[in-house]
């Protein structure tokens, strides 16, 4: 009888397809992360705070209010402080088939500026956040890769966290979207995403912008620490208080014509 030896290859090459079998799908994990529940409105007082690479700090006020439709997620962002930005108001309106709609305000101006598809790589009030990432996107604007497993920390509930989670790159359909790819970090166990590093359109990293804390409020997982690391030494901080859900927030919040008020 003759005995079949493996040698190092081999091992390797049956782990190897052994793991790449088991992988979980990344359409499905995905597809869990779109699916976490969501509230119907929320209403809450943000805080901007943009630290350039030289040291230079800026802190804005802001609220904010968003709703879900049927047509996606409507929010409106109204700066409160400091006074060179008091009265700006940035407005999206959810479109799942023509795409969100976005407008600024600008008081001083007393115009409304409309963000065009193709400006929308354009950097959010000079944060370290783009117009495309202030929209929602749906789980079919992308194809998605299965990458790896790591761990991310972030504070959960008031408890400091090391999380295992996947790591799918997620690249986006539309040609008119500003990042070529993003690698992104899912939660195993909540499938919540902590971490996003996004790629320009000539591959290179461009930010990365992780989840600091996050807080359950009515089974609803809410970011309430973010941050935006540019690789400029740019970095935007975004602290969220004062959080109320399912308020009924109406519907007139959400129009142009509030805009100028």
């Amino acid at each position: 009888m003759k005995t079949r030896i493996l040698t190092t290859a081999g091992i390797a090459f049956v782990l190897t397809a052994f793991f790449i079998s088991a992988a979980p799908s990344a359409d499905e994990i995905m597809a869990k992360s779109y699916g976490l529940a969501k509230a119907d409105d929320m209403i809450s007082t943000t805080t901007m705070t943009l630290t350039q690479q030289g040291g230079a700090v800026k802190t804005r006020k802001i609220k904010t209010s968003m709703r879900k439709t049927a047509e996606g997620t409507d929010s409106l962002a109204e700066f409160l402080s400091p006074s060179d930005v008091a009265g700006t108001k940035f407005l999206t309106i959810g479109n799942k088939t023509a795409g969100d709609s976005q407008r600024l305000y600008l008081p001083a101006l007393g115009k409304i500026r409309k963000i065009a598809s193709s400006g929308k790589g354009g950097k959010f009030m000079g944060s370290e956040l783009s117009y495309y990432d202030m929209e929602e996107h749906s789980l079919k604007d992308f194809t998605y890769t299965y990458v790896k497993t790591n761990t991310v920390q972030s504070v959960r509930n008031g408890t400091n966290a090391v999380i295992a989670c996947h790591v799918i790159t997620s690249v986006p359909k539309s040609a008119e979207a500003p990042y070529s790819k993003m690698v992104i970090s899912v939660g195993q166990d909540d499938f919540f995403v902590y971490r996003s590093e996004m790629y320009d359109k000539n591959g290179a990293l461009e930010k990365t912008v992780s989840i600091a804390e996050v807080r359950t409020i009515n089974g609803v997982l809410i970011p309430v620490k973010t941050t935006a690391a540019g690789v400029s030494g740019n970095v935007t901080a975004i602290q969220s208080d004062n959080i109320t859900l399912n308020t009924g927030v109406s519907p007139d919040t959400f129009s142009i014509k509030n805009l100028e008020k």
